[in-house]
C-alpha cells in the first residue's frame, strides 16, 4: 500500500502544491510558484471503492518516480495525496471530497528535475450512504486545518455505529458502518486515523473480562480487517510507535470481601502478543465508599464499579501513557516501557494531596508540549444531575512541589452535560478540540475560548472518542 498524505488549502483549483524534501508536502499557495502546464503523458483511472465518497485514482508512469495527485474537494479546496515510494504503479484513495460533488485532479511527478504535471481529469463523487445522521455545522477563521474522525451512534440497543469523517467546515465527507463481527453491529466507542494513512482503527468492546474484544481496521476504501483480539477489551485504545497499541481491559477481583471491577493497561505488539503492564488494583488503594455502585458490569450486576478507567493516551516524546478513571477522579502517568507509575492524582489518593478537586470524573488526559495536562472533566452529575456541566481544563502540574493548578478551561456556550465518555485534545495553532460525546456535539476552541468550529448531531445521537488528522493551513 502507498501511504496517503492529506493536505488542504484555500487556493484556486489550478494552483499546484510543489513538494520539498520533507516527508509531508507543504502548502505553497502563498508563494510565488509558477503555474505548471499538464503534458497529458499520463492517463489516470477513476474507480469506485466500498465507500461511495472515496474514489480511487490509479495511474502508471513510464519510469519509477515519485508521483502524487492534487485534487479538488468540490468546494474550492485543493487537497493532495503524497506517496513516499518511488514506483511505476500509483494508487490513492481520495479522502475529503464532498458527496455528489464534481471534482478535478492533476497527476504530478518529480523525477529529480522538479515537479511536473503529466495528466489531468475530472470525476463526479458518489453520495453519502443512507442512514448517516444529520449534522449541523459552523466554522469560522481560526479553526485548525484538517479532518476530524468520530464514531456516531444512537444511545440505544442495536443502533448502527457510523465512523464519520468531518471536513474543515464540519461537513461529513466519509462515513461507513462499523461492522467487525461478520455483519453484527458494534458499538465503537473509540476511533483513530491509522498511522499508515490508509484508513481508520476502531474498537469493539468485549462483553466481559473473559470474552474477546477487538481493535479493527476499516480502510478508506471500505476494506475491513481485525488488527488485534484482546480479552476484556473496553472503552479506549491508543496507537504507539512501531505498530504497537495500548488498550484497556477489565478484571473482576474480590478485595476485602467486595467484588470490584478494575482495569488493566495492556501493550499489543504487531504480532498480537499482549503484555500486561499496569492495573488499578496495584496502583490504587481500595477505600470503601457508597460512590462505587453495582450494575455497571453486565455479566454480574452485583460487582461494584470501582476504578472505572475510561481513556488512554500516549506521549511520544516522553513515552508515557496517561489514563483517567471516574473512581477517585484519577489521572495516572505511566511509563510505557516499564509500567511504573510516575504519578497519580485523585480525590483522597495519589501524589498531590494539597490541591484536590481539579479532576472530577475525568475522561481524557493529554500531556502538552509545555508539560501541562489537558483534561476533560465529565463532572459529578450523579450527585447533582440538574446543575452539573462538563468542561475541559488545562492543568499546570508541578511534580516537584506536588501541586496542581488550573490555567484555562473550556465550558462551551451553554451548559453541556456529558454522561458518557467526553474528551479534549490540543490541535495545531493552540486550538483545542472538545468532544462532548453524549451531548452530540464537538467544538474547536481558539485560545481565547471562542468556538471556531462546531458539529452537532440530532437529539439522541452521540459521538464517541474523536481523533484529528492535521494538515498544513
Amino acid at each position: 500500500m502507498i501511504p496517503l498524505w492529506l493536505l488542504g488549502c484555500d487556493v484556486p483549483t489550478d494552483t499546484l502544491l510543489i513538494p520539498d524534501d520533507s516527508a509531508v508536502p507543504r502548502d505553497t499557495a502563498a508563494e510565488d510558484t509558477p503555474e505548471l502546464e499538464c503534458t497529458g503523458d499520463v492517463a489516470a483511472e477513476v474507480s469506485a471503492t466500498g465507500v461511495a465518497t472515496a474514489p480511487r485514482l490509479t495511474w502508471t508512469t513510464a519510469e519509477a518516480t515519485l508521483s502524487w495527485a492534487a485534487f479538488t474537494n468540490g468546494d474550492g479546496l485543493t487537497r493532495t495525496t503524497r506517496a513516499d515510494l518511488v514506483d511505476t504503479m500509483h494508487s490513492n484513495v481520495l479522502l475529503g471530497i464532498l458527496p455528489d460533488a464534481a471534482w478535478t485532479y492533476q497527476i504530478m511527478v518529480d523525477d529529480g528535475g522538479g515537479a511536473r504535471c503529466v495528466g489531468q481529469g475530472s470525476g463526479l463523487n458518489g453520495p453519502m450512504p443512507a442512514g448517516v445522521p444529520e449534522v449541523t455545522a459552523t466554522s469560522t477563521p481560526g479553526r485548525a486545518s484538517g479532518l476530524t474522525l468520530a464514531p456516531v451512534f444512537q444511545l440505544g440497543a442495536g443502533s448502527v455505529t457510523w465512523l464519520a469523517i468531518f471536513d474543515e467546515e464540519g461537513r461529513i465527507v466519509w462515513a461507513a458502518e462499523a461492522i467487525p463481527d461478520f455483519g453484527e453491529p458494534s458499538l465503537a466507542l473509540g476511533a483513530a486515523f491509522a498511522k499508515d494513512g490508509q484508513g481508520v482503527l476502531f474498537s469493539a468492546q468485549a462483553g466481559s473480562e473473559d470474552s474477546d474484544g477487538s481493535i479493527n481496521r476499516l480502510g478508506f476504501d471500505g476494506t475491513f480487517g481485525v488488527v488485534a483480539t484482546i480479552p476484556g477489551l473496553h472503552t479506549d485504545f491508543v496507537q504507539m510507535a512501531d505498530g504497537k497499541l495500548a488498550a484497556l481491559t477489565w478484571e473482576v477481583r474480590t478485595v476485602n470481601g467486595d467484588d470490584l471491577l478494575g482495569d488493566h493497561v495492556v501493550i499489543v505488539e504487531p504480532n498480537g502478543t499482549l503484555t500486561d503492564i499496569w492495573n488499578s488494583f496495584d496502583a490504587m488503594p481500595y477505600i470503601p465508599s457508597d460512590a462505587f455502585l453495582p450494575g455497571f458490569y453486565g455479566p454480574d450486576p452485583e460487582v461494584l464499579d470501582w476504578s472505572h478507567v475510561n481513556s488512554i493516551s500516549w506521549n511520544e516524546a516522553s513515552n508515557d501513557l496517561f489514563v483517567t478513571g471516574t473512581g477517585y477522579g484519577a489521572v495516572a502517568r505511566i511509563d510505557a516501557s516499564t509500567g511504573e507509575m510516575r504519578w497519580l492524582y485523585g480525590e483522597g489518593i495519589g501524589d498531590f494531596p494539597a490541591t484536590p478537586g481539579f479532576s472530577v470524573a475525568p475522561h481524557s488526559a493529554e500531556l502538552l508540549a509545555d508539560g501541562s495536562v489537558l483534561l476533560f472533566n465529565r463532572g459529578d452529575y450523579v450527585s447533582d444531575p440538574v446543575n452539573t456541566c462538563s468542561w475541559a481544563a488545562e492543568l499546570i502540574v508541578d511534580e516537584a512541589a506536588h501541586t496542581i493548578a488550573e490555567a484555562r478551561r473550556w465550558e462551551g456556550d451553554t451548559c453541556l452535560l456529558t454522561t458518557l465518555l467526553g474528551s479534549a485534545r490540543r490541535l495545531p495553532g493552540d486550538v483545542t478540540l472538545v468532544d462532548w460525546t453524549s451531548a452530540g456535539r464537538m467544538d474547536q476552541f481558539a485560545a481565547d475560548g471562542t468556538s471556531v468550529w462546531s458539529a452537532s448531531l440530532l437529539a439522541g445521537h452521540s459521538f464517541g472518542y474523536a481523533d484529528f488528522l492535521a494538515s498544513e493551513p
